[in-house]
């Protein structure tokens, strides 16, 4: 086990003695010991959408540790097992009902009783989840927490109003629902909550969430926070401030049984490495490891120093990180990285290189003459990959025709989307391979960011809510996921629904082999729910003193034999931990975290566009370029700042209403909205965050992008087949032009073929007319939009709504701006069956007043401007 040395020898009588002590604490717990909670739980009188029994023990002993942690005025984040909806709603129910209680009785800690609680999170949810929770017997409407405007949008979990109800209800604090808040820090002191609700989700990091512990700590505001990813930063985060409890994840299921076997989880994950090999590879992973060691070192080397050092480190991250993970040839690569989002070919991230290198010159030699070593290092790699072929390419070409049992198949999951389609694409351009032959040969290419919406579907269409065979895997067989290559650290928040199965196997480079045991021993901490934090957590509440000493269970993931796979000869032969190979790197300390936005994690979010189909012109696209070479540093009022590209775009408000300008076209004193946290300002994808979780948006935005994904590469294939002479003299060449005319004679109304270009760059989320997706679905052969199309434009339909809710409700708080009227915007509904308001959305804008604009010369990466600060002191 991989805990701590705290943990004491694998004995039966130290796991009886541990499990002991655990049921003590847990009994001792305050706040879990009248009758009214006694009632509400040991009599299962919590219900979930009218369904009697939905808690199990789990449920039970997370509500007792919430119960004591509002009880003690302590800090606490309990990481459920699974994403069920009912966990997160009895929770909060449970929080609610204690406040209550204790307010009329006066008990636990001395709070400002007449604040209302604030509930943080990344997207909305927990009104619909309360709306689904009741208390049988109790006349309790837990929605009436919210304002009575939310009350009105839908069904709540009672159908009636008991005798008592509207008198227990009057005295159930106000809620105040906040998502993602640009300055948590005022909200705090703005409401002076009695105590703060924080749903982490499975949320990999919250940006929010580290000032606004610090801020509940200096305000003794007690916390009760609930999340289901243990991988996330958000538990390390929390950990600083307060306790956490971690419960081993599995997938959804109701956990009964005994306590010890639940805290322990008995199912071990196995881990299975697949190491390259081949004469190719030696040389290939020695020069990459001997860039890694530099890049380490230079990393080190600039912790203490400014953006442009940072900068400089950050892009060569990138130029090696783009090496190590190339999975399609390199002349493909090269050709066709730039049409997807977040990929940069390697003759363009080499001139970004040199430019950050020579600036480096003068000012860091050190710095300067270390990345010169690594800039060789990466070409001879990139020779070596062009000369040789691309190992990873050729391994993941034999996994994809390997045979698997008779109910398995194999995910193929990449770290991006990105990094997927290219692969796709590259299978359809080099071997005439598309995704459904591989799906007729049982593997699946996806991604973790599909991964996970496949696993909510997969739990959603087990409940009767989804059809789960249309966008994934069939539920019924067994997955087997393939982890390509390492995933860098900023990564594994994002590894929890690989982790959801039995069998794992990962694909490795040999050098890549020490920091893949380091890192599986860390994931496997985390997995493992971290016993020793578990019983801190209940000791502390508990105040049972007497603590045992932990012991040491098994580990979580277990690694299997590791597996040689030879490129050259697709030969696979067992090898042993204990080669040369699994050698740790002493003198090399790898720094995890410094850059925390790592490339694989930008631009993973569907970018939503929707221009009009009749436009003349073409739209901007967006910025091949990672770098630029000036930036505008705009001083906000109210201590704000950023710095921005010159052609960065942002939102001016102008007589009530918005006006989309370059920020080198911005005035001293203008007012300008801001949508904190993001660096694209559109509304489309501030609405996206806060609902892209809910089933049956995620379902629509899950048609969206397979429509879009499915376009481009049908539209290559149809481009580059054969075509008859009957057709050609007919329609024409297979071009942008030829595909309208064939569409016209199917009815379509269309007159340019720019209209076609605007589909295939994403710039609108589909056709207006759903006909048109039929027809295009039936010229390019398209079987999943011929057959979805009506399903696809509902998506659209539904996502413009959302868009135009917002946009009506901005407008309106706009003029409130401008003309001074203090109007109760923050209970506009948006989206009613959403629960979604204004208020969800406001606290993630700011209006700010220009103070003051300077140019700065650079280098600047562009990922990291546009990002909103505040001078803390102001």
């Amino acid at each position: 086990m991989h805990c701590s040395s705290a943990c004491e020898k694998v004995t039966p009588r130290a796991f009886i003695m541990w499990t002991e002590w655990i049921k003590r604490a847990l009994v001792a717990l305050p706040g879990g010991d009248d009758a009214l909670f006694q009632n509400v739980w040991e009599k299962k009188r919590l219900l979930f959408d009218g369904k009697q029994g939905g808690g199990d023990v789990v449920d039970y002993n997370s509500a007792r540790l919430v119960a004591a942690a509002l009880r003690r005025g302590e800090r606490l984040l309990v990481t459920l097992p699974d994403f069920q909806p009912h966990r997160p709603a009895f929770l909060f129910a449970t929080a609610l009902i204690r406040h209550f209680l204790d307010s009329r009785r006066q008990v636990g800690i001395a709070t400002p009783r007449s604040g209302p609680v604030l509930y943080f999170g990344p997207s909305v949810g927990i009104r619909e989840q309360l709306r689904r929770a009741s208390v049988q017997g109790l006349g309790i409407d837990l929605a009436e927490v919210f304002s009575q405007q939310d009350v009105r949008r839908g069904a709540t979990g009672i159908t009636g109003r008991g005798p008592t109800q509207g008198a227990l209800t009057e005295n159930l604090p106000r809620v105040i629902t906040v998502y993602s808040p640009a300055d948590p820090i005022g909200i705090l002191r703005a409401y002076r909550p009695c105590w703060v609700a924080v749903d982490c989700s499975d949320a990999p990091s919250m940006a929010w969430l580290q000032p606004l512990l610090k801020e509940t700590v200096q305000q003794e505001i007690p916390v009760v926070a609930w999340g289901y990813n243990p991988l996330s930063e958000c538990v390390t985060e929390f950990s600083s401030f307060g306790h956490t409890f971690t419960w081993p994840p599995s997938f959804p299921c109701t956990l009964n049984g005994e306590l010890d076997a639940l805290l322990r989880s008995l199912d071990p994950i196995y881990l299975g490495p697949v190491i390259l090999n081949g004469k190719s590879i030696s040389q290939l992973s020695t020069l990459l490891r001997k860039a890694w060691q530099l890049l380490v070192r230079a990393t080190q080397h600039v912790d203490n120093k400014g953006r442009f050092e940072k900068d400089t480190v950050a892009v060569h991250w990138k130029y090696f990180r783009s090496l190590e993970s190339l999975a399609v040839p390199v002349d493909f690569y090269e050709a066709q990285a730039l049409r997807f989002w977040g990929l940069q070919s390697f003759d363009k991230l080499t001139a970004v290189c040199q430019h950050f290198r020579s600036a480096s010159m003068q000012n860091d030699t050190r710095l300067y003459r270390d990345l010169e070593e690594v800039a060789a290092l990466l070409q001879q790699a990139r020779n070596n990959i062009e000369n040789q072929g691309c190992a990873l390419w050729e391994a993941l070409i034999n996994l994809c025709i390997e045979d698997f049992a008779n109910n398995e198949v194999c995910l193929l999951v990449f770290p991006s989307d990105s990094k997927k389609r290219l692969f796709l694409f590259a299978l359809l351009a080099r071997h005439n391979t598309t995704e459904d032959d591989l799906h007729e040969m049982k593997t699946y290419v996806t991604s973790l960011n599909e991964l996970r919406r496949w696993m909510h579907l997969h739990y959603n269409a087990a409940k009767g809510n989804g059809d789960d065979g249309v966008l994934m895997p069939s539920a019924d067989a067994v997955w087997h996921p393939v982890l390509v290559g390492l995933p860098s650290p900023a990564m594994t928040p994002r590894l929890l629904y690989a982790f959801l199965h039995p069998q794992v196997d990962i694909v490795l480079y040999p050098h890549q082999c020490s920091s893949f045991m380091r890192r599986q021993a860390e994931w496997s901490l985390c997995l493992s729910g971290n016993p020793i934090r578990n019983v801190d957590a209940l000791a502390s509440m508990s105040r049972v003193v007497v603590q045992p000493a932990v012991p040491a269970f098994n580990a979580r993931i277990a690694v299997n034999k590791p597996v040689e796979m030879n490129v050259e000869t697709t030969q696979k032969t067992r090898t042993s931990l204990s080669g040369a190979v699994w050698q740790p790197e002493d003198p090399v300390i790898e720094v995890e975290r410094l850059f925390q936005a790592d490339d694989e994690c930008e631009g993973e979010g569907l970018i939503l566009n929707d221009q009009s189909e009749n436009r003349t012109s073409p739209l901007s696209e967006p910025m091949e370029e990672i770098w630029c070479p000036k930036a505008v540093r705009v001083q906000f009022d109210q201590g704000w700042q950023a710095y921005f590209a010159l052609d960065d775009e942002i939102n001016v408000v102008s007589n009530g209403r918005l006006d989309s300008r370059y920020v080198r076209s911005l005035r001293h004193e203008e007012r300008v909205l801001i949508i904190h946290g993001q660096q694209r300002q559109s509304l489309y994808d501030l609405i996206i965050s806060r609902v892209h979780k809910h089933p049956s948006i995620e379902l629509h935005l899950a048609m969206i992008r397979r429509w879009q994904e499915d376009l481009r590469v049908a539209y290559f294939q149809w481009c580059t087949h054969f075509v008859a002479e009957s057709e050609l003299r007919a329609y024409g060449t297979r071009d942008l032009d030829g595909l309208l005319r064939r569409m016209r004679v199917r009815g379509s109304q269309l007159v340019s073929s720019l209209t076609l270009s605007f589909w295939l760059k994403g710039f609108v989320l589909c056709p207006l007319d759903s006909e048109d997706l039929r027809r295009v679905g039936e010229v390019l052969n398209m079987g999943f939009v011929q057959t979805y199309y009506k399903h696809i434009a509902q998506a659209a339909s539904r996502l413009r709504g959302l868009h135009r809710g917002l946009s009506n409700r901005l407008n309106r708080w706009l003029q409130d701006q401008v003309t001074g009227a203090i109007q109760g915007n923050d209970d506009d509904v948006i989206d009613a069956e959403l629960g979604l308001t204004f208020g969800d959305v406001r606290n993630s804008l700011l209006i700010l007043r220009i103070k003051k604009i300077e140019l700065v010369n650079g280098p600047f990466l562009r990922s990291t401007l546009g990002r909103l600060e505040k001078d803390m002191q102001t």
